[in-house]
């Protein structure tokens, strides 16, 4: 879905911050970090929300799931959000959205839950966790004895060479773990290059003809999973 799609319902935000106020819109007040906050609105609402971040965060998480319709996730550090200011966009179909942010700057997050359709029970949640950055992965080696609640995620890294003819990345637990691909950026539940999330713990992503650079990896606990193997391998280039 297009950035455009949120714009005519945030014309009244733009047109207030020209005037030289702060972007106003229903508030609902702070998120309490951890707990989730169970919403409905119509077809073009707004619902605001603020979640403050501590120094030393490792990472801030914010998602939309659950419910039926479909709403919408803009997330602003220090100010509310309005066009083209916004430093996480999440827009997919449905309710499934999610705005991550690695090592984020102390301060307040403003938070923008928008009803592209109208929606009913979505819940939104934030929460402030320790893990930051992606562990390097050296091609061919795993990382045995991976395990991780439901909810939980880890996060992997590698170099693919310029030329190399394949990547393949899987992921084998007793559990259930998702496993999701992207490159130049740390994967998000709804922005990826490739996933894999059947209802067991044996997931694989491959990609013919990866561009060079490096491409992330995240492993995402749906449920609880233990005794995780961990692979990435890449096929050589041509002598």
């Amino acid at each position: 879905m297009a950035l455009s799609r949120l714009l005519p319902s945030l014309a009244a935000l733009a047109l207030l911050g020209a005037c030289g106020s702060e972007p106003t819109g229903p508030s609902t007040g702070p998120l309490v970090p951890g707990e989730s906050r169970l919403l409905s609105g119509a077809s073009s609402s707004e619902k605001i929300f603020s979640i403050t971040v501590p120094a030393g965060t490792g990472s801030l998480q914010i998602r939309l799931t659950d419910g039926s319709g479909d709403a919408d996730l803009v997330v602003r550090f220090g100010a509310r959000p309005e066009p083209g200011l916004a430093d996480c966009l999440s827009e997919s179909d449905g309710n499934d959205e999610e705005c991550l942010f690695d090592a984020p700057e102390p301060g307040i997050y403003y938070i923008l839950v928008y009803g592209y359709t109208s929606y009913t029970e979505v819940r939104l949640i934030g929460s402030l966790l320790p893990q930051s950055g992606a562990t390097a992965l050296t091609a061919g080696v795993p990382v045995e004895a991976l395990a991780g609640g439901g909810g939980s995620f880890r996060m992997y890294s590698i170099a693919v060479p310029a030329g190399a003819t394949s990547l393949n990345v899987t992921f084998d637990a007793t559990g259930d773990a998702d496993l999701y691909l992207r490159r130049g950026a740390l994967p998000r539940l709804n922005v990826y290059d490739c996933a894999s999330f059947t209802e067991t713990g044996n997931e694989s992503c491959s990609v013919t003809n990866p561009e060079s650079g490096t491409w992330f990896i995240r492993i995402e606990g749906f449920n609880p999973y233990s005794a995780g193997t961990l692979r990435a391998t890449i096929g050589a280039p041509p002598p």
